[in-house]
């Protein structure tokens, strides 16, 4: 067992360990996954409910344990690291679970996807090819005159209340 604050060489650290306990974020998620690693995850709880997704998605593929920062006890986390270490065939099966979930071709995918996106937008010329001023997002990207029918006039005021 060895407990660190903080790791630099992460893959290597990885590839050394046969459990990890760590939070739960998209890069330490990503990395436990693409390393093949069980886990034990313990959600941020001031991460805005997104460390606490990751690691239900982790969970609920068999790939880790949670514990919530409540529920974060010695004995809480004694019980679930028995639990673990006394089981080697669920201690794989955790970890070939994370590494199910690993996207080995994210780079490619996601380039692929912005390629798709400039391409959708912009004419070889560099002219944007939406019609009439229409951004992506159905928004015009010309300036409003605020006259009826336009989208500055269709705006609701919630600061004040009322309609525009």
């Amino acid at each position: 067992v060895e407990v660190v604050p903080f790791i630099e060489e992460v893959a290597q650290a990885l590839a050394a360990a046969h459990l990890v306990i760590s939070r739960s974020g998209a890069l330490a998620t990503a990395e436990l996954c693409a390393a093949g690693r069980a886990s034990v995850l313990v959600p941020l709880a001031l991460a805005a409910g997104h460390q606490t997704a990751n690691a239900r998605l982790l969970a609920d593929a068999g790939a880790a344990r949670v514990l919530s920062s409540e529920e974060l006890t010695p004995e809480a986390l004694m019980r679930v690291l028995i639990d673990l270490v006394s089981d080697p065939q669920a201690l794989s099966s955790a970890g070939r679970a994370a590494r199910g979930l690993a996207r080995r071709d994210a780079v490619a995918a996601i380039a692929e996807r912005l390629e798709a996106l400039v391409e959708d937008d912009v004419a070889p010329n560099g002219e944007s090819e939406r019609p009439s001023g229409r951004s992506s997002h159905g928004r015009s990207n010309e300036p409003s005159s605020g006259a009826p029918g336009t989208d500055e006039a269709e705006k609701v005021d919630t600061t004040a209340g009322g309609a525009a």
